[in-house]
């Protein structure tokens, strides 16, 4: 990997400061100025390449809101923004991990079936880990946001409240999650 020369980082501050001002022009400059290097940071956290496109959007747009919080005395907008994106895809992962919890905890729960007939529990149980692999498929944010609409009945503002992000970012997840779910139930 190479080093940005002084006037790349330069650039990059001054993209900032534009972004901090209200430039909303300036925010192609930080978008190709950093995420290929937001982008690597948060692949060696993820190893996963939908997560980390994730991962690297939303802190490409957290740099963009936080523009004007970058201090060039403290230090190096790459290096800034490289402490942001490792600090988002640990969340991320710790958010999997507590997620992944939280369903081993609720499938232990879930209450035997009725008494029925053998093949009935069969075809149940087949049709409960199918879906339960489909609902897997999905990016642990899909995931979230499907469960706060459907299973606690939280509407778009809700949802985005919830997850802290804007509202049409919530429709679009629920949105690609339905379609995702939809495709691999009917396949």
């Amino acid at each position: 990997m190479t080093h940005p020369s002084h006037l790349e980082v330069e650039r990059i501050e001054q993209w900032l400061s534009a972004a901090a001002a209200g430039d909303h022009e300036a925010f192609a400059g930080v978008y190709t100025g950093l995420l290929p290097l937001v982008w690597a940071t948060a692949r060696r956290v993820l190893h996963d390449r939908a997560q980390t496109d994730e991962v690297a959007q939303e802190v490409i747009a957290e740099l963009w809101t936080l523009a004007g919080r970058f201090r060039p005395e403290r230090g190096n907008p790459r290096a800034w923004a490289a402490s942001v994106a490792r600090r988002r895809a640990i969340d991320r992962v710790r958010h999997q991990r507590a997620q992944h919890r939280v369903e081993l905890r609720a499938a232990a729960l879930m209450p035997p079936p009725a008494a029925d007939s053998v093949a009935e529990r069969v075809e149940r149980v087949l049709e409960y880990e199918h879906l339960r692999r489909v609902l897997l498929s999905l990016t642990p944010l899909q995931r979230e946001a499907i469960r706060l609409a459907f299973y606690e009945d939280c509407t778009y503002v809700q949802v985005a409240l919830r997850l802290g992000i804007p509202v049409g970012t919530a429709k679009s997840r629920i949105r690609g999650a339905l379609i995702r779910l939809r495709r691999e139930l009917e396949a």
